[in-house]
């Protein structure tokens, strides 16, 4: 008589694949949410660079409603929008919704902007007197 069902042996292997490709899935999400990150922080270091090379005021606009930013040159053309997919804003902290950088370099307030994906939650913070923005963990 023959019985119906699995062996140890084939549950053991089927659960050693699913646990493979489950790890990949989470470690591919992962680094999709961090290079969205890197592309965010690469957007702030263009808008330094453009205000400093054509010596005119950048405005970073940040639309935390719909999880988004525009640069903004002082004569209103808009030289890049992007749209937050996998990465979530909270309201910016001390600089408002407007964050401008003068032909100098330097940013016009200091504070932080409270950032998150998955279960990681970071700041994006601004100093004034050294004019740079850093990510630190909270």
């Amino acid at each position: 008589m023959k019985r119906k069902g699995f062996t140890l042996l084939e549950m053991v292997i089927v659960l050693g694949i699913l646990s493979i490709m489950l790890g990949v899935a989470v470690l591919s999400i992962t680094m999709v949410q961090e290079r969205e990150l890197d592309h965010m922080l690469e957007d702030l270091r263009f808008a330094r660079t453009y205000a400093v090379a054509h010596q005119k005021s950048v405005r970073v606009h940040f639309d935390t409603d719909n999880n988004s930013y525009r640069v903004v040159s002082e004569d209103g053309s808009e030289l890049l929008a992007r749209q937050l997919r996998r990465i979530t804003m909270d309201k910016p902290r001390h600089i408002g919704n407007t964050l401008v950088i003068y032909p100098t370099g330097a940013f016009s307030k200091c504070g932080h902007i409270p950032i998150s994906y998955g279960a990681k939650s970071l700041y994006l913070n601004f100093t004034v007197g050294v004019a740079r923005f850093t990510v630190t963990e909270p």
